[in-house]
């Protein structure tokens, strides 16, 4: 079987238990959903939810972030709201209007580490994209290490952060 069909038939059930898996957030509260509970909830093995859940993160449904004890990722609702360029600090400022200046039409971004770090002054872009994709600016699609590039889409779709207006793509000339 190519793997587009099964990436296709695993996003076809994800999008099948999403319903229940968006229960069982509203249901856990601010803290979010553990990936055990949620494997409980569904009734299914860990290794198969993991994979759903991260098809529906890739979806743009849900969202994973560490928990506040220890190593335990958490399972939330996407942000609701646009959120706000006072939220970042000056470094991650840098970094988000770099990726700005980079990235296509679609609002993808192709960079690495060593480049950000290169172009800016912050020196542990790692950090900075974590923060950034935290806050809700960003979405880490593809990660890669140091010389390795990173794929990135900035959010939200059309207006941008509040108190931050989108610098538009760089006209780029067509390959013919």
């Amino acid at each position: 079987m190519p793997a587009s069909q099964i990436n296709s038939d695993s996003k076809m059930e994800a999008l099948e238990i999403e319903d229940e898996v968006l229960a069982a957030i509203v249901d856990a509260g601010p803290d979010g959903l553990s990936y055990q509970d949620g494997c409980e909830i569904v009734g299914m093995g860990y290794d198969r939810f993991y994979l759903l859940i991260q098809q529906l993160v890739s979806l743009g449904r849900l969202k994973v972030e560490r928990g506040k004890l220890g190593n335990q990722n958490r399972i939330f609702l996407p942000y609701q709201e646009a959120p706000s360029i006072s939220a970042l600090t000056d470094k991650q400022k840098e970094v988000l209007e770099l990726l700005c200046s980079k990235m296509d039409d679609e609002r993808y971004i192709s960079i690495s580490y060593n480049q950000i770090s290169r172009l800016t002054s912050c020196r542990c872009p790692a950090f900075a994209i974590e923060r950034l994709d935290y806050k809700g600016f960003l979405a880490v699609l593809e990660s890669g290490r140091g010389a390795w590039s990173n794929l990135y889409r900035i959010y939200p779709e059309q207006n941008g952060p509040r108190g931050y207006s989108w610098p538009r793509p760089e006209a780029r000339p067509s390959e013919h």
